[in-house]
Parts: C-alpha cells; sequence; structure tokens
C-alpha cells in the first residue's frame, strides 16, 4: 500500500512547517535578544577576572567547563512576575583554552535569554549586565580591542 504523491508531498511540508514553528506564531512574538562580546587579546588571568564579576552580580555557574567544551555557562534568575515563563538571563564565557599559553584564544562572553529576551525587563538585565562586563573588559584589554554586537535571536530548537 502506498501513498500517492501529492498527499505525501504536503505531509512533508506539514512537518517542515511544525518543525520550524510556522504554526506556532506565539513562539516568534517575544524573540531572544544576545549581547555577543568578543576580544582576542585576554589573558587567563583576564578570563578569570570576568567570572568573578559574574559572581559578584548573583550568576551562579550553570555548567562548569568540561575538557573538551569551550564555555563556562552561568545563569541569574530575575524576579519578573507572571508574564515570563523563561525569567533568567544566561551569561557563557568562551574561549580556547590551551595547556601553558597565557593568552586565551577567540575570547567571547555571550549574555542572553534566547526565548524571551526581548522582554523589556529582561533586555534590560541583558543589557545592564553586559555594559559592566564591557567596562571591566576595556580595564584589562584596550577598547579596540574589544566587540560589541547586540541582537536578537529567535527561540531555541
Amino acid at each position: 500500500m502506498s501513498i500517492n504523491r501529492p498527499c505525501l508531498k504536503i505531509a512533508q511540508l506539514l512537518i517542515f512547517m511544525i518543525l520550524h514553528g510556522c504554526f506556532f506564531p506565539v513562539m516568534w512574538s517575544t524573540p531572544g535578544y544576545m549581547v555577543s562580546i568578543e576580544s582576542q587579546k585576554v589573558n587567563k588571568k583576564d578570563a578569570a577576572v570576568i567570572e568573578g564579576v559574574l559572581s559578584e552580580h548573583d550568576f551562579n555557574a550553570a555548567a562548569k567547563r568540561v575538557t573538551d567544551e569551550r564555555c563556562v555557562w552561568y545563569k541569574k534568575d530575575i524576579a519578573a512576575g507572571k508574564q515570563i515563563d523563561h525569567p533568567y538571563v544566561k551569561v557563557g564565557v568562551c574561549y580556547d583554552d590551551g595547556p601553558g599559553k597565557d593568552i586565551v584564544k577567540d575570547f567571547r562572553i555571550l549574555v542572553m535569554n534566547a526565548w524571551e529576551g526581548r522582554n523589556a525587563q529582561l533586555k534590560q538585565e541583558i543589557d545592564s549586565i553586559a555594559d559592566i562586563l564591557i567596562t571591566e573588559l576595556k580595564k584589562l584589554v584596550r577598547a579596540e580591542n574589544i566587540a560589541v554586537r547586540r541582537k536578537t535571536t529567535g527561540p531555541p530548537f
């Protein structure tokens, strides 16, 4: 017993649309928001300073660095009320850590909420912690060695 060709094509199209969120517009109504802070000339001690700043601002390590992973993830819950389903800000401190090297490669800080980051309260919190981290990083490396990108993101799938 075989399915005729038009039904198969329609089924494939429906599955594709479901997987890509086309039938769930509420998922796209409050997309995420992220601030990416990048630098190429960061010392290992400087990366530890950034991680210390995060702990001073009540960010808890959500995932420790594993030998084959580049990022340590921190998370802070925000008292945002009942209107937000995902009231947190995540920060990833990412870099390639080679043994015996003082300068880390491809240092990047990601401050984000991928689900509802465009919500005013979450966006303000993301921008606030990103500004603090940028100021601290400018003390450690020169301002021209820092690249900052602020962008809207889609929800993670």
